[in-house]
């Protein structure tokens, strides 16, 4: 980082690392030790790193590093006071007026609970003994003003002493937030992951799930100061994953699931029955598939069982076995400023076992749709346990690829420098293969959806199938809706409503038809294009 860009960055979190290390300390002197050395580590930290997303996370991880170190140096231990009375601006003579010393500890964090002018109102009043007109001056705010805050800030004071209710909980056992995603489509920036990647941003978005909480309560909640929560909460903010409300709060605006072992054992069981359901129709699909007009579909090698993972992974999504979409979900899909516009989603850390499988077993990165400006070309894709794409995801799955593929089958793409770099990707994907020294291509491709109506020929369920697709999903909502709050009921009702398409659904129903040899085991070759299809103007030859 330049100099000068530095040099800004650290004259801003000066104050925020002092408030930090007053909260930490107990006590002035040493919070002024303390803070010295956050600035000092944070100003070489900012010298050496070339680009920084999220300042206030950065710098907050030092300043947790630093304090961390500075535990095990401290030696001693100074009083700080205030004369809530008298107003004293003399701190030694206030600290003869405390009995105990825990007492002065506990109010040093009350002042790092203070609104950022209360804070700074208090330091100046008691700490640099201003007067309040020069405090006014310094400020730019009238001395009735200052008075005011002095008030405002003492009372706030008190009360915060007198408070007898535990709080802190996440400061003590902050939580970790995994399976981070989206439903819709990422921005320039990423998603979920990539805006809750510390354990700051993670931790505010759980503290205004439940509830929604000013800057100042979910600093309790973190024990942390509320400059670097008020930072953070705002960039959550302009990028949607909070929601801000009347009266200076804040509440989370990402589905945050809570999974315990009896919720886990009863959505597998419910997950299980739905999939059980769906491979009875596998017989009348396989004839829906043998009857899809061949001039119509390209299947590597003509291999029917390739063909048929596409199908049956494709299958679940038709819209017969969809929830309704609930109008208050619609507030969840966020138009996010970097043009994204999605749903997120995550769930807290647990360490629990599953009845039925390993651990991810029947993870899914679902219904991925990537459509191309340049040629009349879509494609489809579904990862699960099954394929060997890793675990790229949908970053991996990248529209310029189908672009490259397309250009590659219908014969616009050389074998020039910049061609044999696209080709090196499309022989790694597995997207095009070498057979009989000539250029194969490795995965489903159709004609395009208005032109063959892929849906259109599988089995329609019935009467008895939905119903208990509807009593699955009623089931879900009621296990899952206790895990949370009252504005994502609408999203949860959602959600549960479509349990024939979830992942985990059909990530079973896979299982289930490799297990009765309805699918066939795929070969290395063949997982790295499963589960995949084009929808293009042109079929390869």
């Amino acid at each position: 980082m330049e100099k000068a860009a530095a040099d800004r960055l650290i004259c801003e979190y000066t104050k925020k690392l002092f408030g930090f290390a007053l909260a930490k300390c107990g006590n002035v002197q040493e919070a002024q030790e303390l803070s010295s050395r956050m600035v000092l580590a944070a100003y070489t930290a900012l010298l050496r790193s070339d680009r920084i997303e999220n300042p206030a996370g950065y710098i907050h991880k030092i300043a947790e590093n630093v304090y961390a170190q500075y535990v095990g140096e401290r030696k001693r231990n100074l009083h700080l006071s205030l004369d809530f009375a008298q107003g004293s601006a003399d701190f030694r003579d206030a600290a003869q007026d405390m009995i105990h010393q825990e007492s002065c500890e506990k109010l040093c964090s009350e002042i790092a609970y203070l609104s950022r002018v209360q804070r700074e109102v208090v330091m100046m009043y008691y700490y640099d003994r201003l007067t309040q007109k020069q405090i006014a001056a310094r400020l730019g705010l009238p001395v009735g003003t200052v008075k005011w805050h002095l008030f405002e800030a003492k009372k706030n004071l008190k009360e915060g002493m007198e408070m007898t209710t535990e709080k802190g909980t996440l400061g003590m056992r902050p939580i970790r937030l995994v399976n981070m995603g989206h439903s819709g489509m990422a921005g320039e920036k990423g998603d979920t992951r990539d805006f809750l990647r510390s354990a700051l941003a993670q931790n505010i978005a759980y503290a205004a799930y439940h509830q929604a909480r000013t800057v100042q309560e979910i600093a309790r909640e973190l024990n942390i100061s509320p400059d670097f929560v008020a930072d953070e909460a705002e960039y959550l903010a302009e990028y949607g994953f909070l929601d801000k409300l009347s009266g200076g709060k804040y509440q989370t605006n990402v589905y945050i699931n809570r999974i315990t072992q009896e919720i886990s054992d009863k959505a597998d069981e419910i997950a299980r029955r739905c999939a059980l359901a769906l491979a009875d129709y596998a017989p009348a699909v396989q004839e829906a598939v043998r009857a899809w007009p061949q001039e119509q579909v390209y299947t590597p090698n003509g291999d029917f069982g390739f063909l048929l993972w596409s199908a049956f992974s494709y299958w679940p999504r038709d819209k017969q076995a969809a929830a309704p979409e609930e109008p208050d979900s619609e507030r969840c899909r966020v138009k996010r400023k970097d043009g994204g516009e999605y749903i997120a989603s995550a769930q807290l850390a647990h360490e629990i076992q599953t009845p039925y499988a390993p651990p991810n077993r029947y993870a899914c990165c679902g219904d991925m749709w990537r459509g191309s400006n340049q040629y009349p070309i879509r494609a489809w894709q579904f990862n699960c346990y099954y394929d060997s794409r890793g675990r790229g995801g949908w970053r991996e799955n990248l529209y310029t690829d189908y672009e490259a593929l397309y250009e590659a089958f219908t014969g616009r793409l050389a074998k020039d420098e910049m061609g044999l770099e696209k080709y090196r990707r499309l022989y790694e994907k597995g997207y095009l293969r070498q057979e009989d020294g000539r250029d194969s291509v490795g995965i489903v491709v159709m004609t395009q959806e208005d032109g063959f109506d892929l849906a259109a020929g599988y089995p329609l369920l019935s009467a008895q199938t939905l119903a208990l697709g509807e009593e699955c999903g009623e089931m879900l909502f009621r296990l899952y809706k206790t895990q949370h709050p009252a504005h994502m009921h609408a999203l949860c009702k959602m959600w549960s409503g479509s349990c024939f398409c979830s992942n985990e659904v059909r990530a079973r129903l896979l299982e289930i038809l490799v297990n009765r040899g309805v699918l066939p085991q795929p070969s290395e070759q063949q997982k790295r294009g499963l589960n995949t299809i084009l929808f293009s103007g042109t079929l390869p030859e």
